[in-house]
This record gives C-alpha cells, structure tokens and sequence, in this order.
C-alpha cells in the first residue's frame, strides 16, 4: 500500500491550479470531506498488520521533489524510487 501525502492548503492550490489549466474543477465539498481520512485509513491498515507492506510518500514540494517518509526499507519503497 502506498499512500502520498499532500497538505490540505497543498491540495487546495493544486486544485485551484488544475482548473485553470483545465477546466477541471473537484468539487469543494468532497474535498472538505476527504481531509486527514487518507491518513488514518493508512495508519489502522499498517498498525492491524493488514497489508504486506506500507509506504507513505511526502508530495507537498514541486513534481519530482517526493520523499519517502516511512516504510524505507521495503521493497515497495525501493520499487518507488526514482
């Protein structure tokens, strides 16, 4: 499982970013509701010991800047990187 972290106020401007590019447009609602969910999903599946293997990627910075921020040493994080 691999999930990417993007801050809220990230998110917004790449939202806000995307529409002007190209129309397109989430609606703001839906992204409210979304908020921190991805993050605890992430952290109940890993900590039940559900899934083989957990990475959690860093994406806030500029395309090609992502860190990878747990689950190091696993062959996904290897499989992930650059």
């Amino acid at each position: 499982m691999a999930k990417s972290k993007v801050e809220p106020d990230e998110a917004y401007r790449r939202m806000i970013g995307r529409f002007r590019t190209t129309g397109r447009l989430i609606d703001a609602d839906y992204f409210r509701s979304v908020g921190r969910n991805p993050t605890r999903t992430y952290n109940v599946l890993k900590l039940e010991g559900l899934v083989d293997e957990a990475v959690s990627i860093d994406a806030n910075g500029s395309p090609g800047s992502q860190k990878i921020t747990d689950g190091q040493g696993t062959g996904l994080a290897r499989d992930l990187r650059p």
